[in-house]
C-alpha cells in the first residue's frame, strides 16, 4: 500500500514508533528512523534491513529546529522527498496536578506540541516536492477526556488536535492531509 512512499517516524526507537516504523516498511514505504536516542532508532530500522526493507537512523532532538533540518536533509539524500510525517514523539510525567514540576510540563508540552509544529514546518517543503502526502500526529483519549493526573499530557494532546486542524487547513491545497 505504501510502496514508493518515505515516512520519517519521530520517536521511532520506542515501542510504538518503532512498531508504527516497522508498519510502514512491511507495507512498502522507506523508513527514516528517527529518535532522540540513536542508538534505538539503529536498531529498529536494522530491523527492518533485516526483514528486507529499506530504512535508515537519523538522530533527532524534536524541540530543536536545526536537527530537525538536518534529518530532513538526511532522508531526502538516503530516501527521496518525505510523504509521511508520523509525529509520535512525546513525553510523559504520571503525577497530580500539584505535584506536576514546570520542568516536566515543559518537557512534555515542547515534545508533543513545539516538535510537532517544527515538524510539520521543516517536512512541508519535501512533502511539496513529493508532490503531496500526509502528516500523523499522534493522540490519545486525553485528547478529548482528560484525568486528574499528568496535566501537561492532556493539555499536549489537546493542543495537538488544533495543531492537526490548522496545517490540513493551511496544506491541503499542496495536497498534504
Amino acid at each position: 500500500k505504501l510502496e514508493g512512499r518515505i515516512a520519517l517516524v519521530t520517536g521511532g526507537g520506542g515501542a510504538m514508533g518503532g512498531a508504527q516504523a516497522r508498519l510502514f516498511a512491511q507495507e512498502g514505504a522507506a523508513v527514516a528512523v528517527a529518535d532522540l536516542f540513536l542508538e534505538k532508532a539503529q536498531a529498529v530500522a536494522d530491523e527492518i534491513t533485516a526483514a528486507g526493507g529499506k530504512a535508515i537512523a537519523v538522530q533527532l532532538d524534536v524541540v530543536n529546529s536545526a536537527q530537525w533540518a538536518e534529518a530532513v536533509a538526511t532522508t531526502e539524500r538516503e530516501l527521496g522527498p518525505i510523504s509521511i510525517l508520523c509525529n509520535n514523539a512525546g513525553a510523559n510525567f504520571r503525577r497530580s496536578f500539584d505535584d506536576q514540576t514546570e520542568q516536566e510540563w515543559n518537557i512534555v508540552i515542547g515534545s508533543m506540541l513545539t516538535g510537532s509544529f517544527l515538524g510539520i514546518k521543516a517536512c512541508i517543503p519535501s512533502l511539496r516536492r513529493a508532490g503531496g502526502g500526509v502528516i500523523i500526529n499522534l493522540g490519545s483519549l486525553s485528547s478529548i477526556r482528560h484525568g486528574a493526573g499528568s496535566p501537561a499530557y492532556g493539555v499536549g494532546k489537546t493542543g495537538l488536535i488544533g495543531l492537526t486542524r490548522s496545517a490540513a487547513a493551511s496544506y491541503a491545497g499542496d495536497n498534504i492531509r
